[in-house]
């Protein structure tokens, strides 16, 4: 399936995870993949709130210890959480995030650093 998205749409793939329900999450430079496994086969998943990254530009994807997605953007990133978009933070387009032991998501952001995620308040902390 995999070989599939590469050939028919050209598509570069700079990120890729599963998830706690075992989807795997495909990020491309033509959009977002989700596929179920069934079996050997690997199935479309649909999930209306991300139709509007079907042909977004993925630039990361991150699971973190409460099982919910961080979706990097070329139009921002995104909090991802069974099945619904929780936060969409505009203007923040990060080449990788990741988790710190204290549970903090930390950001590496384009043309501006790092920033935080502070869960009590819901938004990004520049540093």
């Amino acid at each position: 399936m995999i070989n599939k998205i590469t050939q028919s749409t050209a598509a570069e793939i700079p990120s890729i995870i599963e998830d706690a329900q075992n989807r795997l999450w495909v990020g491309t430079n033509m959009g977002l993949y989700i596929f179920n496994r069934t079996g050997v086969q690997l199935l479309p998943a649909v999930l209306p709130e991300l139709d509007s990254l079907k042909k977004a530009q993925i630039k990361y994807l991150f699971k973190d210890s409460h099982n919910r997605i961080w979706l990097s953007t070329t139009a921002g990133t995104y909090l991802y959480d069974t099945n619904r978009v929780l936060t969409k933070f505009n203007y923040y387009v990060a080449n990788n995030i990741c988790e710190s032991p204290d549970g903090g998501i930390w950001f590496a952001i384009s043309n501006t650093g790092l920033a935080r995620y502070n869960r009590q308040e819901k938004m990004l902390r520049s540093f």
